[in-house]
């Protein structure tokens, strides 16, 4: 009862072990190849589950689904992240 599981044990980690052997290929492939171009218009695609948008004016969002689709497309002029501000679209310059 006891051989089988110490069995499983060491193919499961030998399974972990080998698993992570093949990374520093990879990298060093994404390293050498040479930068794309920024591919301009195409299609965005945004998954939503909860029903079709109200609205696509930002300004009559008032449901979930077309805000979730308006933080999608616009971006914000400022976030917080704890106590720290963000900025995105605003900024602020300093007056001398």
């Amino acid at each position: 009862m006891r051989k089988p599981l110490v069995l499983s044990a060491l193919v499961a980690a030998l399974a972990l072990a080998l698993s992570g052997c093949d990374d520093a290929k990879k990298e060093t492939a994404a390293a050498s190849a040479p930068a794309k171009e920024t591919k301009q218009g195409g299609n965005l695609i945004i998954g939503i589950t909860s029903g079709d948008p109200l609205a696509m004016n930002p300004l009559y969002a008032s449901d979930r689904t077309t805000l979730t689709i308006m933080q999608a497309l616009y971006s914000t002029l400022y976030s917080y992240n704890g106590d720290k501000i963000e900025w995105d679209l605003a900024s602020i310059s300093a007056r001398v």
